[in-house]
């Protein structure tokens, strides 16, 4: 889910479309909870359970 809320924000900044209005509500939680700390960028080697 992160990996399309990060696609839906990139689409969206860049102008290419509109957010629906779910959209809208996801984005801001996502964004709400990166500012927070709750969301935090990982290495791609971290991100793996072996």
């Amino acid at each position: 889910m992160l990996k399309r809320i990060e696609t839906l924000l990139e689409e969206h900044l860049i102008g290419i479309e509109e957010p629906l209005a779910d959209e809208v509500g996801a984005i801001e939680e996502y964004e709400g909870e990166k500012k927070s700390g709750e969301v935090e960028l990982m290495r791609l080697g971290e991100c793996f359970i072996i």
